[in-house]
């Protein structure tokens, strides 16, 4: 069997991928991924093209004008864009905590990076298959539309198909980790670097079992009395990748699949996409996040807004819907707060969009301010859980169990970030006790329905996101007969309310 060192992402030295450290930071180039302590860090796209040419030459200075040339390609932009994106690099980095110093401004010639780089190498190996692929390791299932910022995403996926014989990716409904994966299948497949298998479970009903449509995908025999092992055996030295969608519904299943093959040692690595993790024996969870959008502060021109992907794919499905309309400047800020208040999630932006065409830029920001937002339909061929984020939360919803759903809906009168403390003073006896409530806390964490957020201190406080507080809000005004309580009570930050009218809900309480 021949082995071959498979480059990951693009250009690289000798082959291996490059990698800048400094500090507690490492920067992936190629990934376009910035680290801190082995955690992704969220940096817009024109900073981060900034650091790159900074770290790549650490030590030297570098005029303005070829860091303008190189974050803003082909675009002439004013010299206060690149002293706003200099600011905010130097704030995503921790310029001056503790003394740390990265990027120096050196007066009438430009800037330059000062901190100690180390340049790193990372290679990634995989087994090519050499003997005849059977038909079922050439089908990959068709994407639906044009994938969009997911690049740097696709390049750690496959990084880290390389290294881990599972892989879980994780995220809430709408990011699309079905896409993700299935792009990775084409990658692979079309590297001819290793056989690709792919089966969506969304494909499969109730009665039936994991374990016999993979013996049917593999065309191997169905052994009733140990069903694992022909499974185990064929894979034994023979190495090959395995791509399930969808398998929220098969959670138990794909669990004891997953650690059976792990302890098997058979070559056969797994890729599963869900909304929580799996939590099994050589699992690396990899948590899918919502899309770049730029801050609202920066107030971009419309040829800079469209480098960021939130922005690129409203742009394309507002033209996909027949809005035909170039974007003016005085109208991207607009465009930035919808993409935001949905949380840059690529469903809700697609949902979005489309309402352009019919109701303008400024009527669809308004309509946000309503649940209307629940209830636009998607395409008429998505699964049924894709035609409208209501659907999309109700599959999420009804997979809680009954403590679950009670601390949902009670989160919701948290307007914006809570603590734990906060979540522990409010008053209702069916609470449960606080060690339950800890563990009902981390399992919607988990089920990715609230989102964790790290503090100064070391602590975590949480928030629902906008359109899910939306979701939540009108189930209890479903429940509760159309009428909701709408008193203010101040939460340990002293700053948002737990519940501002008109946050979310119109018409009620």
């Amino acid at each position: 069997m021949t082995t071959e060192v498979y480059a990951l992402g693009g250009a690289a030295e000798d082959g291996f991928d490059v990698v800048l450290s400094f500090g507690p930071f490492r920067l992936y180039p190629v990934e376009r991924r910035l680290e801190r302590g082995g955690e992704s860090i969220a940096i817009g796209s024109r900073a981060l093209d900034i650091l790159v040419v900074l770290v790549g030459e650490a030590g030297s200075v570098i005029n303005k004008r070829t860091l303008m040339t190189k974050a803003w390609k082909n675009i002439v932009v004013d010299e206060s864009n690149l002293r706003v994106n200099i600011g905010l690099l130097r704030k995503v980095l921790g310029e001056g905590e503790n003394g740390a110093r990265y990027v120096a401004n050196v007066p009438g010639r430009g800037y330059s990076f000062v901190a100690k780089v180390t340049r790193l190498n990372v290679m990634a190996r995989l087994e090519l298959k050499t003997d005849q692929r059977r038909p079922s390791e050439a089908i990959v299932p068709r994407r639906a539309g044009r994938m969009v910022g997911r690049n740097s995403d696709l390049a750690l996926l496959a990084s880290a198909i390389a290294f881990h014989r599972c892989v879980s990716i994780i995220g809430a409904g709408g990011l699309g980790k079905s896409m993700l994966a299935m792009a990775c299948a084409d990658r692979l497949k079309a590297d001819a670097c290793v056989a690709v298998h792919c089966l969506n479970l969304d494909s499969l009903d109730e009665t039936q079992r994991l374990i016999s449509a993979l013996s049917a995908l593999f065309l191997l025999e169905h052994d009733p009395l140990d069903p694992l092992a022909a499974i185990a055996h064929a894979f034994a030295t023979r190495h090959a990748v395995l791509f399930l969608d969808n398998c929220d519904r098969f959670l138990d299943e794909v669990a004891t699949l997953v650690e059976a093959l792990y302890e098997s040692g058979a070559q056969l690595h797994v890729v599963v996409t869900l909304r929580e993790a799996l939590r099994v024996d050589g699992e690396f969870t990899y948590r899918l996040g919502p899309l770049d959008v730029p801050p609202r502060e920066l107030k971009l021109p419309a040829a800079d807004a469209k480098a960021y992907s939130a922005v690129e794919l409203f742009i394309d499905k507002c033209l996909a819907s027949g809005h035909l309309c170039e974007l003016p400047d005085e109208e991207v800020a607009q465009m930035i707060e919808i993409c935001t208040r949905l949380d840059a999630n690529p469903l809700a932006i697609t949902l979005a969009a489309s309402r352009v065409a019919t109701f303008g830029l400024t009527g669809t920001l308004a309509l946000l301010d309503s649940s209307c937002r629940l209830h636009w339909t998607g395409r008429r061929n998505a699964v049924s859980r894709h035609r409208t984020l209501e659907a999309l939360l109700d599959y999420s919803f009804h997979a809680l169990n009954a403590q679950e759903k009670a601390l949902f809906l009670r989160l919701s009168d948290f307007a914006g970030v809570f603590s734990l403390s906060d979540v522990q003073a409010i008053d209702d006896q069916h609470l449960p006790d606080f060690a339950t409530l800890v563990g009902v806390l981390d399992a919607l964490v988990g089920k990715s329905l609230l989102v964790p957020q790290s503090t100064a201190s070391g602590t975590m406080d949480f928030r629902l996101l906008e359109t899910v507080r939306i979701y939540a809000l009108e189930k209890i005004i479903k429940r509760d007969g159309g009428r909701r309580d709408t008193t203010v009570v101040f939460n340990s930050h002293g700053k948002t309310p737990w519940l501002q009218p008109g946050d979310g809900i119109i018409g009620h309480g």
